[in-house]
């Protein structure tokens, strides 16, 4: 009389931070054994440690075997724009691994000034960790600019016109001679 050998298919995470596998087993040989990997939030199942890469996976006894489960991080998205090109743009943004940590930062043109991200941060450049795919957009002020008229001399004549103003608004200013000067021209 004869019997079948008994084998012990033993299953495990390769980091169980990352992931859990099942289906150990101590069975005879050329029974079936059904071996899974389950991933933590974050990471994705790769393969076993024999390069197979299917997940429920089914073996077929012949010996005593390791499975080890291989997990991967998987990537994040991070997408970044701004209230309007015309104020600036952003750099940062792309694919990067679960939990890695990246800088994003909002570059005014000129004229501009950061103010803000949607999320009401104020933090600029912004260091992100990723635990999912994040968009981001940067809202952007127009700078205060002072325009201040000067007469060169106020015997020969006033000016009008000081003003504290938004970037591209628009100033006139104005210079009035006294009796017997006239306007030449402005310093520029």
């Amino acid at each position: 009389y004869f019997a079948n050998n008994i084998y012990a298919t033993i299953v495990e995470s390769s980091d169980t931070v990352r992931g859990s596998a099942m289906g150990n087993a101590t069975t005879e040989y050329l029974d079936t054994v059904i071996i899974s990997a389950t991933a933590n939030y974050g990471y994705h199942f790769s393969q076993w440690n024999d390069g197979n890469t299917n997940n429920p996976r089914t073996i077929v006894v012949t010996d005593n075997n390791v499975y080890t489960a291989i997990f991967d991080k998987n990537n994040y998205n991070i997408a970044l724009s701004a209230d309007t090109n015309i104020h600036g743009y952003m750099t940062g943004m792309g694919d990067y691994e679960y939990l890695d940590n990246r800088t994003i930062s909002a570059v005014p043109n000129y004229g501009y000034h950061f103010t803000h991200w949607n999320d009401g941060d104020t933090n600029n450049p912004r260091v992100i960790t990723l635990t999912q795919d994040t968009a981001f957009t940067a809202y952007f002020a127009n700078n205060i600019y002072a325009t201040i008229v000067e007469s060169s001399d106020t015997v020969r004549g006033s000016t009008m016109g000081n003003a504290t103003t938004e970037y591209l608004d628009t100033v006139i200013i104005s210079a009035t001679a006294n009796y017997g000067y006239h306007f030449s021209q402005w310093n520029d």
